[in-house]
C-alpha cells in the first residue's frame, strides 16, 4: 500500500498542479444531497448479481475513485474484491451517480 501511494504521488509530481490528484483536501468531497441519501441510492439502484446470491457470495468491497473538480467519478479502482461479477456491478453503480 505504501509504495502504491508513493507511485502515486511519484506519478502526480510531473503533472501540472491543476492535474494533480490531491489525497488530502482542506473539504472532503461528498454525495450532493448525503451519506443518507447515498445509502438509499446504493440500496435502490443494485442489481446484486445473480451469480453471486446462488454462490451465496457476499462480504465488503472496497473502491477507490477521483472526485473531479467539477463533480464527477473517475478512475474506479477495486481495491478489495469479494468476486468478479460484485466489481462489475460496483462500478456499475459508481457510473450511475449524480455529481459529488
Amino acid at each position: 500500500m505504501a509504495e502504491q501511494k508513493e507511485s502515486l504521488r511519484l506519478k502526480n509530481k510531473h503533472l501540472p498542479t491543476a492535474e494533480k490528484i490531491y489525497h488530502t483536501v482542506d473539504e472532503m468531497p461528498f454525495f450532493s444531497s448525503g451519506e443518507e441519501a447515498l445509502l438509499q441510492f446504493i440500496s435502490t439502484n443494485i442489481k446484486y448479481p445473480e451469480a453471486a446470491r446462488n454462490a451465496d457470495i457476499e462480504g465488503i468491497c472496497v473502491i477507490e475513485f477521483v472526485v473531479e473538480k467539477d463533480g464527477d467519478l473517475t478512475n474506479v479502482k477495486i481495491l478489495r474484491s469479494i468476486s468478479g461479477n460484485t466489481d462489475v456491478e460496483v462500478v456499475r453503480i459508481i457510473g450511475l451517480m449524480p455529481k459529488w
